[in-house]
């Protein structure tokens, strides 16, 4: 585990102990990782925990933000010079990096079953499965938008996840990625 001295400033803190949190919370699961340990990993009190986060369950959900894929989602939206295919590969090429680990895997899932209890990671995971596909949906195949084309953007997300869970043997990330793309785009 990375150990927080040497980081200077409260940014620099912050952001360790979220960087430690979300290891040991992979490692250990959210509701099975005292607050205590990710304190110790991170060598630091746990009332400085406490002071940034507040409680557990605020640090959970700083967890869980970095952990959904939203932040690769909009980056790509946010480039407004990709065609259709690049955007797919854009967010593609990105999930299935940064959930190449089997820890950061687990913790999508683990995240994901947090939704009902609570209503912030349901919020986060809409924001995803809705608002986002829409706009990806939108910028792949353009207007008119209907069921069917954001059907085909569902069937992307889902096949990215299915792959960092489960990835095949016998094909690599690139070549998965490269194929699912020509399935959605034809």
């Amino acid at each position: 585990m990375k150990t927080l001295r040497g980081c200077t400033s409260a940014n620099d803190t912050r952001k360790c102990i979220v960087e430690v949190a979300t290891r040991v919370f992979a490692l250990h699961g959210f509701q099975r990782a005292p607050l205590s340990l990710i304190a110790f990993e991170a060598g630091v009190s746990k009332s400085l925990i406490l002071w940034y986060f507040g409680s557990k369950d605020s640090l959970v959900l700083e967890v869980a933000k970095h952990v959904l894929p939203l932040d690769i989602v909009s980056g790509c939206l946010g480039q407004e010079d990709l065609g259709a295919q690049g955007l797919l590969e854009c967010i593609g090429s990105r999930y299935l990096r940064k959930y190449s680990s089997s820890l950061m895997a687990s913790l999508l899932l683990q995240t994901i079953s947090l939704e009902n209890t609570y209503t912030e990671i349901r919020m986060l995971l809409d924001k995803l499965c809705t608002g986002y596909v829409r706009e990806i949906a939108r910028r792949v195949f353009g207007e008119p938008l209907n069921k069917e084309k954001v059907a085909k953007i569902r069937i992307f997300m889902g096949s990215l996840l299915c792959y960092s869970l489960r990835p095949i043997e016998s094909i690599d990330a690139s070549k998965y990625l490269e194929s699912l793309i020509k399935l959605i785009m034809h």
